[in-house]
């Protein structure tokens, strides 16, 4: 029978193989295409004759042009207050140096025009020099608030009775409308992109007498209407930007609203008409004509989709947008700026983009105001910001340059990178320390497990994205390279050497148990009056893993003697032997263990990818949730603590350094406001990072206590019976009384019989007077076999009077619990210190005297 993976692989590369790359263009299509082409001439003839303001709807004159017409039901009633605003906000960001930018109308504007060509000429000449000092390349991201304006009215969720069978007669729409915005106030992100790429010296413009300063730019706008719809939308708009005025203009571009090719009519003067209409009948016309020779295919270059592609033949409409940026001018640390020059400007950004290694400018955030306007669903929104607003509910939209960004990238990719490399060096250092099955057995395996999530989850950001941004790949993939290395090298090692080790433990645990309950018994039944008589014993321990103290009672007889029970003369039914082990069983584990591992990763890292478009809401909830999970790391380690009664599984340097370095990543998300991921860093996030922190705190601060009063100090003393398996305690009180019988081998009446006596007489006159001092003050003293010093401990002695009691309740407090923590009695009844003991148990749970079996710690 053939291999299943094979044929599926097989298949799945004859469809890849076979499989068109562009499908065959239906008859629908074909129509489409020729529907779109002849809009695209249609628009372009009525540009090359138009002029100026040849749209302008509050005056009545309107364009044969679809969604221009004055029949179409689109909100055009809204364009004079949408002007007035824009206006506005450009007097506000330039003042008087706005000149006659804005366009006060069409009587002012004969005027200009019949003082004559000199002052043209002189605004001609003078259209070199900036208004302001800004920046003439604006690729990068703002982000801010917006409200919704007032000029749209009270209504919030009536759209405009636009008919679209007869703006589109070709094409069928199928549900309500997209992109629409129904709520008071919310959030944005643009991004910015601009066309014209600076040549090493110089900046790219048109000439002067072409088209001046203006440069092809696309906004990808990112608008969250949490409040209203609920959600969030994307849409990408052409545009120009007007490098004098810093004024930017987009439009989206569909077969029911032409916006780019009308680009020019949105303007609001006539220098700006001139400069948009010259640029953009050559830019179009070039792009049309690619698009009939079949260069470009017949899909739109224009589309407002973020991925480019086309809708589908019955896809669901979406509004129109128009959108107005205004650039402010920038407000530099230092005086060396001026209105007239822009030198400054221009050094700064020939420097970011073709660095020399000069320090001595920095660049400033840009800074710039919004209207967004859509014609068919009548939403009109702004920036949220002075003079409407106060500056601390908002400052507009605010953001940085791209190469500002991508050098932060950089610099932040490394500074992770650097974090990676020191977890890496505290792993290594703790797999060194835990090499033994003794201290493997005590390291909770959900703790490193969680531990090396984290580490996959920055694999598997990092990589993809380095994939897409060319100008900081190097160090994106080497922060995600290092990533890899730490989980795959480091943390899954291990993770399989703890998995084998407790895998062992369990096994051994299981066979236990089931040879307790299905192995019947070897000797017959005595009678009554056989039966040896024996004093009552206790019920047996539940966990047949712990041995019993070497002074346990064992059974006698009558006569004092210990009976020895023979087996009978006799057959009797033996069990089945045990199952021979599969020697491929450890391999089969560790693959499931990869396996598991790596389809936990990419499933949360789709859930994650997924959880970005939910409602903020629920998309904060998952962020936090998801955070909150990752830093309960140390808590699988505590409840293993519990479980196990197990002290110093991990050392300090790693919970300490690990606990530190994994908090970083959380905290540059949730209180940085300059993160790469264009959070939001507000109270609430801040609040939260506070909780994050606190809580890795709290778990760091367990560990502490469990350290040093044991792990089952933070359980219920009258619980630990019922809700965990007993341990044995390596940390008894000593008692001198016979029923105890837990005094250490070699423990005399004088206190220090356990020790040979000293060769001299000075030294054993002073041994005696240590030992009848220790005796005095109720302590006993021993010799630790392994370090072979002496060892003073606490024993309570038996009396008649309340002495005893008062001194068992003081070995039983807090600083007995302290004191007892200095020594260890092994089940053999022979007491070493505990770091002594500690140590040689890494590596071997024997007795380093008797060699009895100890149990781990």
């Amino acid at each position: 029978m053939a291999n299943p993976r094979a044929t599926i692989l097989t298949l799945l590369l004859l469809f890849l193989l076979l499989t068109p790359d562009t499908p065959p263009t239906s008859a629908g299509d074909r129509l489409a295409q020729s529907s779109f082409l002849a809009t695209e001439h249609h628009a372009l003839s009525l540009l090359a004759n138009a002029s100026f303001p040849a749209f302008d709807p509050p005056e009545g004159k309107w364009m044969n042009l679809t969604a221009f017409r004055e029949g179409d039901g689109m909100r055009w009633d809204l364009w004079a207050g949408v002007r007035g605003q824009v206006r506005a906000q450009m007097v506000r960001a330039l003042g008087e140096r706005v000149g006659g930018l804005v366009g006060e109308g069409g009587e002012k504007r004969a005027e200009e025009t019949a003082e004559g060509g000199q002052e043209r000429e002189q605004e001609t000449r003078a259209g070199d020099d900036m208004l302001a000092p800004m920046y003439r390349n604006v690729s990068g991201y703002i982000k801010g608030s917006w409200v919704r304006s007032r000029i749209a009215g009270p209504d919030k969720t009536d759209h405009p009775a636009v008919n679209l069978t007869q703006l589109v007669p070709e094409r069928r729409y199928v549900g309500l409308y997209l992109r629409n915005v129904t709520g008071a106030d919310g959030g944005v992100k643009i991004r910015l992109r601009e066309s014209g790429p600076m040549e090493k010296g110089r900046f790219w413009m048109l000439p002067a007498g072409e088209a001046g300063e203006v440069k092809s730019i696309t906004a990808e706008v990112e608008v969250s209407d949490e409040e209203g719809s609920g959600g969030r939308w994307q849409a990408k708009l052409h545009g120009v930007h007007f490098v004098k005025s810093g004024g930017m203009v987009f439009s989206t571009t569909s077969e029911k609203f032409p916006g780019i090719f009308a680009l020019p009519y949105f303007t609001f003067s006539e220098p700006a008409f001139a400069l948009s209409k010259t640029y953009l009948n050559r830019t179009l016309s070039e792009t049309v004509e690619k698009q009939q020779n079949n260069h470009r295919g017949w899909m739109n270059p224009w589309s407002s989709t973020i991925d480019g592609a086309s809708d589908g033949p019955f896809a669901a409409p979406h509004c129109e947008y128009l959108l107005y940026l205004q650039q402010h001018p920038l407000q530099p640390p230092s005086d060396h700026l001026s209105p007239s020059s822009q030198t400054p400007i221009d050094l700064l950004e020939r420097e970011l983009r073709f660095p020399t290694g000069y320090h001595g400018a920095r660049a400033t955030p840009m800074s710039m105001s919004m209207v967004l306007f859509s014609p068919d669903c009548g939403v009109v929104l702004e920036s949220k910001g002075p003079p409407d607003f106060a500056p601390k509910e908002g400052r507009h939209l605010q953001g940085s340059k791209i190469e500002v960004i991508l050098n932060a990238t950089r610099r932040h990719a490394l500074l992770y990178a650097a974090v990676i490399a020191g977890q890496v060096l505290l792993m290594v250092r703790q797999m060194k320390d835990a090499s033994t099955p003794s201290t493997l057995s005590r390291v909770s395996f959900y703790t490193i497990a969680m531990m090396s999530l984290g580490d996959g989850f920055g694999f598997v950001v990092f990589v993809p994205v380095s994939m897409f941004v060319e100008s900081a790949f190097l160090p994106l993939l080497t922060t995600g390279f290092m990533a890899f290395v730490a989980v795959t090298f480091f943390d899954l090692r291990f993770l399989m050497d703890i998995w084998t080790v407790q895998m062992q433990e369990r096994q051994r645990q299981d066979r236990s148990a089931n040879a307790t309950v299905s192995t019947p018994p070897l000797t017959p039944t005595p009678t009554p009056s056989e039966q040896p008589q024996t004093p009552a014993q206790p019920p047996p321990s539940t966990n047949d893993t712990l041995p019993l103290p070497a002074t346990t009672p064992r059974p006698i007889s009558p006569s004092g003697t210990i009976p020895i029970i023979l087996p009978p003369d006799q057959d009797l039914t033996q069990p089945d032997p045990p199952p021979t082990a599969d020697p491929t069983a450890p391999r089969r584990e560790l693959g499931s263990l990869y396996s598991r591992f790596y389809f936990l990763l990419i499933g949360l890292a789709l859930l994650s990818l997924h959880a970005s478009s939910w409602p903020r809401p629920l998309r904060s909830a998952y962020a936090n949730l998801l955070a909150f999970t990752y830093l309960s790391f140390w808590t699988p380690q505590i409840a293993r603590n519990v479980v196990r009664n197990a002290r110093k599984a991990l050392g300090w340097r790693f919970i300490v350094g690990q606990s530190v370095l994994r908090v970083v990543p959380v905290a540059y998300l949730w209180g940085y406001p300059g993160n790469l991921a264009f959070l939001d860093v507000d109270a609430g996030s801040l609040r939260t990072l506070m909780v994050l922190c606190g809580w890795v705190w709290v778990q760091v601060w367990v560990l502490g206590v469990q350290e040093l009063f044991g792990p089952r100090v933070v359980v219920c003393g009258g619980r630990v019976g019922k809700w965990l398996p007993p341990v044995y305690d390596y940390h008894p009180v000593l008692r001198e009384d016979e029923e105890g019988g837990n005094i250490p081998v070699g423990a005399g009446d004088g206190g220090g019989a356990s020790r040979p006596p000293s060769p001299t007489g000075s030294n054993a006159a002073e041994s005696k007077d240590r030992d009848r001092d220790a005796d005095r003050r109720g302590q006993r003293v021993f010799d630790c076999a392994i370090c072979m010093h002496n060892l003073a401990v606490m024993v309570v002695t038996k009396d008649a009077s309340g002495s005893a009691k008062s001194a068992e309740a003081a070995a039983s407090g807090p600083a007995g619990l302290l004191a007892r923590r200095a020594y260890m009695v092994t089940p053999c009844r022979h007491i070493f210190h505990t770091e002594c003991l500690e140590g040689w148990m890494k590596y071997r749970l024997q007795c380093p005297i008797c060699r009895e079996t100890l149990p781990p710690l």
